[in-house]
């Protein structure tokens, strides 16, 4: 017999576990629609569970999320049964400025049917560590090849 007392606990359980990660979590039917989004993600997009569970993923934030390449990934995520690993993609939306993600995806099988689990962490804080760090070797490297053509 199922002790619901207990399913219940469990779920508010994972619940917040997932509301504790970084990155944003979204589990979507096959036609893209939000069965669930953890906090990160409400957060990051200025979003309510209630205007964002049932509804099209693309048409969230305004339409923010409406970007081609999300879209033919997350497609070749559900119908070619791909998983998406660490695919980088950089975007500039209207409320929150330009981002870089590190996009995941894979079909998942959830009671009877499937569903796309999609996480992505907001890289942009690294990616412009990694490009100043980049700037300045590149800055140290040309002063010494100078410094060498001069002696």
């Amino acid at each position: 017999m199922i002790n619901f007392a207990d399913v219940i606990e469990q779920h508010i359980y994972l619940t917040d576990i997932v509301n504790s990660m970084k990155e944003y979590l979204l589990l979507l039917d096959t036609d893209m629609r939000v069965i669930f989004a953890n906090s990160a993600f409400y957060n990051a997009f200025n979003l309510k569970e209630e205007e964002t569970q049932g509804n099209y993923l693309y048409e969230l934030a305004f339409g923010q999320l409406n970007i081609r390449e999300l879209k033919d990934l997350l497609d070749k995520a559900v119908s070619g049964n791909r998983v998406i690993s660490d695919y980088e993609m950089e975007h500039t939306f209207r409320e929150i400025g330009s981002k870089v993600f590190l996009v995941n995806a894979r079909k998942i099988q959830r009671k009877k049917k499937k569903v796309l689990l999609l996480i992505i962490a907001d890289i942009t804080i690294r990616k412009k560590a990694e490009n100043k760090l980049r700037e300045s070797e590149h800055k140290y490297v040309t002063l010494v090849e100078e410094l060498n053509s001069i002696i």
